[in-house]
């Protein structure tokens, strides 16, 4: 029974397990991204309650681990029932350099490439994960009502976003 404090006060700690069962009961959690375990790491869970329901975890390697990748993700309604979730694995171009005097954010990459360095010789290839890992097409049943929105609302609801960004009125 583990515990933190919390402004003095012991609060328990839950593990990745106990986090992964209460994201199984929401079927609207269609996905766990995380960056704790310090490598690309793609996981499927099936809902022990919904048929053909679950989540995928994608854990992606920390900034200071080598090989400096980071992850994009697009979800995509697929129209007939399930969401692709799309995992791109990105590498930084960042200079292998560190000299200069100011902190650009190319200069703050390039010192990060060298740190992650350090990592290199523990184990280069784990951090980076293997192919199924990096990029690819994750699907799954698609837990929303999508059935009333048509092509032609996604791509009117499209445009209007694009307008309120150009006319720089989009607000978070």
């Amino acid at each position: 029974n583990l515990a933190a404090m919390d402004n003095g006060k012991p609060e328990k700690l839950h593990r990745g397990s106990e986090l992964k069962d209460l994201l199984l009961r929401f079927p609207n959690v269609i996905a766990w991204v995380n960056g704790h375990t310090h490598r690309n790491m793609i996981l499927g869970h099936a809902s022990p309650w919904e048929k053909g329901g679950g989540l995928w975890e994608i854990n992606t390697a920390s900034c200071v681990d080598f090989g400096q990748q980071s992850r994009l993700i697009d979800v995509v309604d697929n129209r007939d029932g399930t969401l692709s979730i799309f995992t791109i694995t990105l590498d930084q171009a960042a200079h292998p350099s560190t000299s200069g005097t100011t902190l650009s954010p190319e200069r703050l990459a390039s010192i990060g490439r060298e740190l992650s360095a350090n990592h290199f010789y523990e184990d280069p290839e784990g951090h980076l994960g293997q192919l199924q890992d990096r990029n690819c097409e994750l699907i799954i049943k698609n837990p929303f009502d999508v059935s009333t929105i048509s092509d032609t609302a996604l791509s009117e609801a499209q445009l209007q976003s694009q307008a309120r960004v150009r006319a720089g009125t989009w607000r978070q």
